[in-house]
């Protein structure tokens, strides 16, 4: 994305109260101790995140393990009380493109911006926290693409008016695809999650075979599910943050995300009557107004002086920005609702401003689309990723255009404006294979019972990860073998909250504490 704010890179803060909760499995024995043949330097940015990094070698192709190999980059943080160590905790922060050890685009987490909290958190005295860059991402043989066709791509209207558009849009797309297979070869071919959970599998036995212990947030969970199935008698615990439903098609895909934006953006409307801090606060019928305000941009696309400034922090990006481009970074913005967040991202009141800056002040620079200059930018992987993990299809313009009436009557303010829309336009020409399509999960556990229960954690109203995908991965799952801990508030991700969900969450993972079925935390 753009702003590599994306689906799944951000990260929500809220309030997190730890429920009644059981122990289903002993907790291993504390001081543990292994021999790993990683051999990790120092890659501290500063003294206090205390930051080891290591080069890991896989093969490219897992189905050829004695091929052509590439490489790993992978980050840790040392355990804060070596006594009281129990093991590594691996984890994935999101995207999919998110980067833990080596940024390679403005907001991508990992262990270097979200080391704060890690070392906070109860789990850092307890655990290594290990994070690697998923293969084509960032330190971990990076994906290439050429920038200008990207760009050229990325700010053409996803919302054609006519035939002539929609070809536009199909081709630019077409062209930037080709760009990336020219430029990344046989890379491009195989960066699905399904190969990235192998990775981790690599990572955890070189690392001393102990028990995976995962922490995975948004595309993470993908990550994390993807690896329970192939794997589910190593894992000691898992946590799925923010679910990403990788059992569900396309079409299905697009319709519950929209949802999931639409619904989170009716409580940011109902915040702002309650709340004067909004800038719309003493609007009358604000949600209808919003909806005036973005047909009007996308009939007259607003003006974002900024863009041509090079001290501004998205230099360069478009001159103008479209009603459907705000939607598309406000649906980021709603990740988070406090200003307090640590991550660079306004809070609701902050971005209330924004908005009105956009709409009345007749300036939308923080919503127009960056322009795209790296050769290993996150929004390449981003993509590919997805187009091999989904099947997509080449549409006519009349099917293009029933899409786009059935998603503006399945949500009407956000007009289907989301991940899986933009990414059906970016994959219908991809050239790589879709290799990991979605599917089921429920024959592999069906006759299956782990260990530990993995741990489902999604908020009611989440613009990205939307609350039906866990309610259908728990089904799938069964009840032997998945707990859903729902939380009643807003945003993407619930462990960065500090709150009660946050505490559930690292009992569940220090002492295997399995929160109670249908347990609602209020933060």
């Amino acid at each position: 994305m753009a702003r590599s704010l994306n689906i799944l890179q951000f990260l929500f803060l809220a309030t997190g109260s730890l429920t009644h909760s059981v122990t289903v499995a002993p907790n291993p024995v504390t001081g543990n101790t292994t021999t790993s043949t990683i051999s990790w330097t120092d890659c501290s940015p500063d003294p206090s995140i205390a930051l080891k990094c290591a080069n890991f070698s896989i093969p490219l192709d897992w189905s050829k393990p004695w091929g052509p190999q590439i490489n790993l980059g992978i980050g840790m943080i040392p355990a804060a009380n070596a006594s009281q160590r129990i093991g590594y905790l691996m984890t994935n922060p999101g995207g999919p493109g998110g980067a833990d050890i080596q940024a390679n685009g403005k907001g991508d987490l990992g262990l270097t911006v979200t080391g704060q909290y890690w070392r906070s958190s109860q789990l850092h005295q307890y655990f290594d926290i290990v994070g690697p860059d998923p293969r084509g991402v960032a330190s971990s043989s990076p994906l290439e693409c050429d920038p200008d066709l990207w760009t050229t791509a990325s700010q053409t209207s996803l919302f054609p008016e006519d035939e002539e558009s929609y070809n536009e849009l199909v081709n630019a797309w077409k062209a930037a695809g080709e760009s990336c297979a020219e430029k990344s070869g046989e890379r491009l071919n195989h960066v699905d999650t399904l190969s990235v959970a192998r990775d981790f599998e690599a990572i955890r036995i070189a690392l001393g075979d102990e028990p995976m212990t995962f922490l995975g947030f948004s595309y993470g969970t993908q990550v994390g599910l993807q690896y329970a199935e192939l794997f589910p008698n190593d894992i000691r615990a898992m946590v799925l943050d923010a679910v990403l439903d990788h059992t569900q098609e396309e079409v299905y895909m697009l319709e519950t995300e929209s949802g999931g934006y639409e619904d989170t953006l009716d409580q940011f409307f109902l915040w702002c009557a309650r709340n004067s801090s909004c800038a719309f606060h003493n609007t009358t019928d604000f949600p209808t107004k919003f909806d005036n305000y973005i047909t009007a941009a996308n009939q007259n696309p607003i003006p974002a002086p900024q863009c041509s400034n090079a001290s501004f922090d998205f230099y360069p990006c478009a001159s103008t920005a479209s009603g459907y481009d705000i939607l598309t970074f406000l649906q980021e913005l709603l990740i988070v609702n406090r200003p307090d967040n640590g991550l660079g991202v306004p809070g609701l009141a902050d971005m209330s401003l924004l908005l009105q800056l956009a709409f009345e002040g007749n300036d939308a620079s923080f919503f127009a689309t960056a322009n795209t200059t790296s050769p290993i930018s996150s929004d390449y992987p981003y993509t590919a990723v997805i187009c091999q993990d989904w099947h997509h299809q080449s549409l006519s313009w009349p099917e293009f255009q029933t899409e786009m009436i059935f998603a503006n009557i399945i949500s009407p303010h956000t007009r289907g404006q989301g991940e899986f829309w933009r990414l059906q336009v970016r994959c219908m020409n991809w050239p790589a294979p879709v290799v990991n399509p979605a599917h089921s999960i429920a024959p592999t556990f069906q006759n299956l019972t782990l260990k530990t229960p993995v741990l489902l954690v999604n908020a009611f109203y989440d613009p990205e990860t939307a609350y039906p995908f866990s309610v259908n991965l728990q089904r799938q799952f069964g009840e032997r073998n998945a707990v859903l801990l729902s939380r009643n508030g807003s945003g993407h991700t619930s462990w960065y909250s500090m709150g009660d969900t946050h505490f559930a969450i690292n009992n569940y993972l220090i002492d295997l504490k399995v929160p109670q079925p249908a347990t609602i935390l209020q933060s």
